[in-house]
């Protein structure tokens, strides 16, 4: 069973103008919001937007991200 689904972004403030949007349709709010991350879910986190820790530029190699 999947719990949550993240996704990695550089910059999370303009990432939520598109999925604060998108996600609304679907049913799913913003739970929590920071620099580094973004939380979306009913009542408990389903998806997040997360910068990575290791400090480099989020690509298909960078990670691990937050844990929230």
């Amino acid at each position: 069973m999947i719990h949550h689904v993240s996704l990695g972004t550089n910059d999370v403030a303009r990432s939520r103008k598109f999925y604060d949007a998108v996600l609304g349709v679907l049913g799913l709010g913003l739970l929590k919001a920071s620099q580094d991350s973004a939380d979306y879910g009913v009542s408990t986190v389903l998806f997040s937007l997360e910068t990575p820790v290791n400090g480099k530029p989020d690509s298909n190699r960078s990670g691990p991200w937050r844990l929230t």
